[in-house]
């Protein structure tokens, strides 16, 4: 499955910060955010619903809505 999100992951720093939280989510199975699209879309592969997913980049101290 894969899930397309807004988010306000704006820059590198912003990435470095959300990788630790992503990375340790056994069921995402890749991800990237595209910081130089205009709406920051964050593109993740995995076995994850969207709730779970917008939980975790809270938890990251970020916010995500779908797209």
């Amino acid at each position: 499955m894969e899930i397309k999100l807004k988010t306000n992951i704006k820059c590198m720093g912003c990435v470095a910060q959300v990788t630790p939280f992503l990375n340790a989510a056994t069921n995402i199975q890749s991800w990237e955010v595209d910081i130089q699209h205009p709406e920051k879309v964050l593109t993740v592969k995995g076995d994850i619903d969207k709730k779970q997913l917008i939980q975790l980049i809270e938890k990251a101290g970020f916010k995500a809505r779908e797209n």
